[in-house]
């Protein structure tokens, strides 16, 4: 669950916000698993997201859903918006 969004935020934002955030993890995962000689890159994805709407104000209520593929994703995500 991600708090405190400001209500401005659209859906489309939000994934835009989420597929870039994957998309430059990724690029990092796959760069140390070349470098590891390992093949088994933990990838960040998701496969769910969800903002509830107020359709009277035409703004989001300030949470969202979004469901990580895996616990790691969901750290790098989380860890990229603490620091």
């Amino acid at each position: 669950m991600m708090k405190n969004i400001p209500t401005s935020i659209s859906r489309s934002m939000l994934m835009d916000i989420v597929d870039q955030h994957c998309i430059e993890e990724n690029k990092k995962a796959i760069t140390m698993s070349n470098h590891d000689d390992h093949q088994d890159a933990i990838l960040s994805e998701y496969d769910f997201l969800y903002l509830p709407m107020d359709f009277v104000r035409r703004a989001n209520l300030g949470y969202a859903f979004v469901n990580f593929t895996t616990s790691v994703a969901a750290m790098r995500f989380y860890n990229s918006l603490t620091t």
